[in-house]
């Protein structure tokens, strides 16, 4: 704690002292947009450079993918692995300042995706397709107060020129296998018609190694025993994603728009499982291989009805939007595992056979309305109500020879009905130094679950009632009249409702001793977030952050007879606490540096699995990340990119410390075509390793996913390019619930 604590205060040091070299060549921006896009407090945007990496604003740090060579060639995950504070992971969590719970939308639209499914479609998106990443670890009021932990919002690239113009990109990248990530961006405005549309697919083979060791210890020595398993997966993908979107100016007041966007991602997978199986002192006992089979295709489809009023001035305005979107899935797994016994006896041959369709449709409409009451007092009202239905089989066959029989001890059928109803209203206020923003938003929940075709498991049919106030709270001082230093406070209530497959109770089998299930009795988690930030005149940031979350959703593991399972709980309470610094310096013409880092206590308490295991775990966890931007001459710039993570906790889980090194070169031949050399974890030094303690065991892992990659990309620009206006939609409590 002691070494984490002075690399911390190191850091802020040499932050302010390289500050105070360059504070001649700092320039402030000017205030932001109008709240009435973005629903936050007017702010200064302080910036070292027009195409600096990072932006430090009054509720959000926005990121500039493109100002990254490095970032070229990549995909959305890779983007997201970049950001401070974030840690995207292949297997499925995204986390922020240590937290899951995050919620990411694109272009101010909910992905609906979580899990497995949300890591695919974000390896789908080419890099090249996006614009700017904005963290929001505290939203506004407008914004739905799903997401304890905050928001992601990816920002795609906009064009809005006069007649036709676009932009695209080929990449070709190489890790242990091939992969290419490609896309292109058209519009075409005319008076008062804009038509707009962009198309992105991909191609990928990773490979995915796991070794799990599990160490079982009983009262009675006699059934002590061991679990030796290696595991070799993989996986073949591919991604499509499309938009088209349609703006017509009915008047010069009032604008009407329609969006369709979309994707689909067909996905292989092959699995090789060993399970060596021994009795103390390290006697053989038997050994398991199974080989698994995995195919899913995913399709996602939305439609956005937009209209925008300005009523004859920019300060008063009304929106509104009517959102549909439809979801289905097809999974299908064979899994056959062979038993050997000592030394070399078949004992046995078992196949499992599973099916899981999914299908899902959310209907939204929302209403937004801003004014400005006095002259220095604006109000910001608005409305909105989502309905949305789940349904979901899974059908599981056990394989003797050429016939089946079903397994009627795992089938499910799972429905979930879902009506969330929100009103909000905050007010803000300026004046030269101080500056206030307060909201209160107000949800009501009513959902309705429903299981079928279980006959050998307990109903786990529910209905769920309930409402619930959300405050936010932002203050803003200057204590210097030229603004070059402030205080800013934030606070906010926050709520997480569990993802809906995390509620369905079916089971997944990653090999015949291994397995992945949902909980029906999750409940929803309430966060109270707080942080108060001081900026000394450049980005230079320091921020005390506190957050406490009561009824946890996380994900814990436990032994089932011959089964190691994961699944999700409540956990009683979950407190984080710790303190951040971040800058942005221009060292000399040619360089400058982007630097954050963050020393966070975060712990668990409450009891598992009925009382057989107490949770009152403490860590203390130190992270760093940063860039050094290069630019040459001549159209040349590079980047040198690196993150560290020290050994974190999360619940049962402890993982070890890990760090990687990206670097970029990128030459401009011009304004319109460009080629990038990039690569990401250049050592290959971000392993997966971790201890997990469970009831009479403990779990040593040790992986590594296919993360180190090398990739060129050429670009194309074409036509005058002007940034274009950015919609929202209604449909935003259901974000990565899927």
């Amino acid at each position: 704690m002691k070494n984490n604590t002075l690399c911390l205060l190191a850091f802020t040091l040499l932050a302010a002292i390289a500050h105070a070299q360059s504070g001649t060549r700092d320039s402030i921006a000017g205030h932001a947009r109008s709240l009435a896009d973005t629903g936050k407090l007017k702010e200064v945007i302080v910036r070292a450079r027009s195409n600096n990496y990072i932006e430090q604003r009054i509720d959000r740090t926005v990121v500039n993918v493109s100002a990254l060579a490095s970032n070229s060639g990549g995909n959305a995950l890779d983007v997201l692995n970049k950001l401070p504070g974030v840690l995207a992971e292949e297997r499925g969590s995204i986390s922020f300042r240590g937290r899951e719970g995050v919620v990411i939308y694109i272009d101010d639209k909910p992905t609906r995706l979580s899990g497995a499914d949300l890591i695919n479609y974000l390896r789908s998106l080419p890099s090249e397709q996006l614009d700017k990443v904005e963290i929001i670890a505290n939203p506004p009021a407008r914004y739905e107060a799903e997401g304890g932990a905050g928001i992601i919002n990816i920002r795609t690239k906009k064009i809005k020129g006069r007649s036709f113009n676009g932009n695209g990109s080929l990449n070709l990248g190489m890790g242990h296998y091939f992969k290419s990530n490609n896309s292109i961006n058209l519009n075409y405005r005319s008076n008062k018609l804009n038509v707009s549309g962009g198309l992105g697919w991909s191609a990928s083979k990773k490979y995915f190694y796991l070794h799990r060791q599990r160490n079982y210890q009983y009262l009675n020595n006699a059934s002590h025993y061991q679990v030796d398993q290696q595991i070799k997966e993989i996986s073949y993908q591919y991604g499509f994603n499309y938009r088209l979107g349609v703006d017509y100016d009915l008047s010069k007041y009032t604008s009407v728009g329609l969006l369709f966007k979309g994707s689909s991602s067909p996905y292989h997978e092959t699995g090789n499982y060993t399970s060596r199986f021994a009795s103390p002192p390290a006697m053989p006992d038997s050994t398991i291989y199974s080989q698994s089979a995995f195919n899913k295709t995913a399709h996602n489809n939305a439609i956005d009805l937009s209209l925008r009023h300005s009523f004859n001035t920019p300060e008063r305005v009304l929106s509104a939007n009517l959102d549909w979107l439809g979801y289905t899935a097809n999974g299908d797994q064979t899994l056959q595992s062979d038993t050997w016994l000592p030394p070399d006896s078949l004992a046995g041959i078992y196949t499992l056979i599973s099916g899981t369709p999914l299908s899902a449709r959310i209907y939204g409409i929302k209403a937004d309305y801003t004014d400005k009451m006095t002259t220095n007092i604006t109000m910001e009202l608005g409305a909105q109500a989502v309905w949305s239905i789940r349904n979901n089989r899974s059908d599981y066959f056990n394989k003797t020879g050429n016939a089946l029989y079903p397994n009627q001890a795992l089938d499910n059928t799972f429905r979930y009905k879902e009506n969330i109803n929100a009103a909000y209203i905050s007010f803000r206020q300026e004046f030269p130094r101080f500056s206030w923003q307060a909201g209160l938003r107000v949800e009501q929940t009513l959902a309705q679950a429903a299981s079928f075709d279980t006959p050998l498991k307990p109903d786990t049919s529910f209905t769920l009632r309930y409402t619930n106030l959300f405050p936010t709270l932002y203050l803003l001082y200057k204590p210097d009249s030229n603004a070059k230093s402030r205080f800013v406070f934030s606070a906010g209530r926050r709520i997480s409702r569990p993802g809906y497959q995390s509620l369905n109770p079916a089971v997944f089998f990653f090999d015949r001793n291994t397995s992945i299930g949902g909980n029906s009795l999750l409940q929803p988690e309430f966060s109270t977030n707080l942080e108060l930030s001081y900026s000394i005149g450049s980005p230079l940031m320091v921020s005390l952050l506190y957050s406490k979350t009561n009824n946890e959703i996380t994900t814990v593991y436990k032994q089932v007879e011959n089964t190691y399972v994961s699944t999700q709980v409540n956990i009683h309470r979950f407190v984080s606490a710790g303190i951040s610094a971040s800058s942005s310096m221009q060292v000399c013409s040619w360089w400058s540096v982007n630097l954050y880092s963050e020393l966070m206590r975060s712990g668990y308490k409450g009891a598992l699995f009925g009382g057989e295991m107490y949770l009152d775990n403490h860590w203390l966890t130190f992270r760093l990340s940063g860039s050094n931007q290069f630019k040459f001459g001549k159209g040349w710039s590079a980047d040198i990119t690196g993150a560290y993570r020290g050994r974190d906790l999360s619940a049962q889980s402890l993982r070890e410390q890990a760090w990687a090194l990206d670097a970029g070169l990128l030459k401009k031949f011009n304004d319109r075509v460009s080629v990038s050399l990039a690569a990401r974890d250049i050592f290959n030094s971000w392993p997966i390793k971790r201890t997990v303690t469970i009831p009479n065991a403990s779990v040593r892992y040790e992986g590594w996913n296919d993360t180190r990659q090398i990739g060129l990309t050429f670009s194309r620009r074409f036509g005058k390019q002007v940034a274009a206006r950015e919609k929202r939609t209604g449909i935003q409590s259901e974000s990565e619930r899927l």
